[in-house]
């Protein structure tokens, strides 16, 4: 059982995850939680969820019902914080992080599940996935080619072996 602050909204990351989950944060660190079925949650809202750790594609998780899902009294929105390209690692997965870089290569295409973004800030190429479930479209960005600066939030994952960042929303990419 844990509880900490909704950082990513149920559902957002479907066409990554291919299910329902959320991920929360608290002062220790942040979890993605699995869920198969849908529930409205607002972001910032305090839960306490219980279940059993799992992975998704070597993401811990917590896998969960909505039953085992408890709402609490709390409402925080829940900074990010800044990171060098080169940490997004084990270290920070489960977190809302932002990292700021040049973009190295032009976007991969990797859809129905998403697209991906790579930036260096001269600590380490990070891997920026967009999962096509936020309603993100990179390629409609004309900006967003090699060379030009870009800051991203998002929650830091992981897929295989792949420490990865993963935006939520537009406002997430500047």
């Amino acid at each position: 059982s844990v509880r900490g602050f909704i950082t990513v909204p149920p559902g957002l990351f479907g066409s990554f995850t291919e299910e329902q989950g959320f991920a929360i944060e608290d002062s220790t660190g942040g979890i993605y939680v699995q869920l198969e079925s849908a529930i409205s949650l607002q972001l910032g809202k305090e839960v306490r969820v219980s279940g059993r750790l799992a992975e998704i594609a070597k993401l811990t998780v917590i896998s969960s019902r909505i039953e085992l899902i408890e709402q609490l009294s709390q409402q925080v929105a829940v900074q990010p914080a800044d990171i060098t390209t080169g940490a997004v690692s084990a270290a920070t997965e489960g977190r809302l992080v932002r990292i700021q870089g040049t973009i190295t290569r032009p976007i991969g295409d990797d859809r129905p599940y998403g697209y991906k973004i790579f930036l260096d800030d001269g600590s380490g190429e990070t891997q920026v996935f967009v999962p096509v479930s936020t309603g993100i479209d990179p390629l409609a960005f004309p900006g967003l080619q090699v060379g030009r600066r870009l800051a991203v939030i998002g929650f830091s994952g992981r897929f295989n072996d792949t420490y990865e960042l993963i935006p939520r929303f537009t406002t997430d990419l500047a």
